[in-house]
């Protein structure tokens, strides 16, 4: 009797854990992609400075304007790479996470499965589904907008760049 409290105190402590490293690294993910967007706006406001200062000249550069686009376009380009690494790595969590509840015992009471039988405002959930996020459809949602921003810039300097004879 013992020995059956103690495998089930460890499984509790096994699965808590687990829920946690999971927790842990979502919001390392998601501060990673909070960097990067700040990386983000505070190059696009230097370069966006820099070419304003650029075109104040009596007789633009038309390099200086190719080169300071050129950086913007390169680092929105960057950014937008390392955003698809991090939600990947996000999905990637979601992905051991939810294997990870689906592999234990279905009689276990650690981990809460949902029923099938649930209904949420974007449907029926299979049961043992385990939300990405707070709620896959905010979190997606969310994941659009830092997506959006970085393809703004990149959209502004491409027109920079494109027009750079015109502009100067």
């Amino acid at each position: 009797m013992t020995t059956g409290a103690r495998n089930n105190d460890y499984s509790s402590w096994e699965y808590r854990t687990k829920f946690e490293d999971y927790i842990h690294g979502y919001e390392h993910e998601h501060e990673l992609i909070d960097r990067k967007e700040t990386w983000l706006l505070t190059s696009q406001t230097i370069l966006f400075a820099a070419l304003g200062l650029t075109l104040q000249a009596k007789t633009p550069a038309v390099k200086l304007i190719l080169v300071i686009a050129g950086v913007g376009l390169f680092l929105c380009v960057a950014i937008t790479l390392g955003l698809v690494g991090n939600v990947s790595a996000k999905r990637c969590l979601y992905s051991d996470y939810k294997h990870f509840v689906n592999s234990t015992d279905s009689a276990s009471t650690k981990i809460p499965k949902i029923p099938s039988s649930t209904k949420t405002p974007w449907g029926k959930r299979e049961a043992g589904e385990v939300e990405f996020g707070v709620r896959t459809p905010l979190t997606v949602l969310g994941i659009i907008t830092d997506f959006l921003i970085p393809l703004a810039f990149a959209g502004a300097w491409s027109y920079v760049l494109f027009y750079a004879a015109h502009i100067a």
